[in-house]
């Protein structure tokens, strides 16, 4: 609960600041699929290991609340960032804990539109 707390209170702190790689990553470590689901786009690409899923933004965050409901957040840890191929594509890989002793390796991928990012795919991969 403390860490829960702290990851929303930098979530908070980082929105005055703008739409940037830390509060995704902080929406996605919240283990609270409502704060992922503002900045996503209107469909997405949810992966959960190998099963592949192009849902619309309500489906994908009752997806991630499932996902959540099972794996409550231990632990997350942003590996790398960096700019795709094109100016207006950004994409985050990160290490997610969960308090079930699982461990998933994270991947965005999000694009420009306007003055902020949405999401176009979240990956979980777990890891072995």
């Amino acid at each position: 609960m403390k860490y829960s707390m702290t990851i929303l209170s930098i979530f908070f702190v980082l929105q005055l600041s703008g739409q940037d790689h830390a509060s995704v990553m902080n929406a996605i470590g919240s283990g609270d699929a409502n704060q992922v689901a503002q900045y996503m786009d209107q469909n997405i690409e949810l992966c959960f290991d190998d099963k592949v899923e192009f849902l619309s933004k309500p489906q994908a965050k009752k997806a991630l609340a499932a996902f959540y409901q099972e794996n409550q957040p231990m632990s997350f840890n942003t590996l790398h960032k960096g700019n795709s191929k094109g100016k207006d594509s950004k994409y985050l890989i990160g290490e997610y804990k969960a308090d079930n002793g699982n461990k998933f390796r994270v991947y965005i991928f999000a694009k420009e539109h306007g003055s902020s990012s949405l999401i176009q795919e979240i990956r979980f991969d777990v890891q072995k």
